[in-house]
């Protein structure tokens, strides 16, 4: 599976991740397209909504 992650400040990259496995109560939804608008290119700027951050 393919998961968009912003790795620090002007840093975004597509990585491989492993499919998660939903719970009883949860839905895996398979998404088609996505896109990037322009309140996110901030977000991109300082290195994610908080900032940098430790790697999940």
């Amino acid at each position: 599976m393919l998961q968009v992650r912003v790795h620090g400040p002007a840093d975004v990259r597509v990585d491989q991740i492993a499919e998660p496995e939903p719970g009883p109560a949860d839905a895996l939804v398979r998404v088609a397209a996505c896109g990037i608008c322009g309140s996110d290119l901030s977000y991109i700027k300082m290195g994610g909504v908080a900032g940098p951050g430790p790697e999940p």
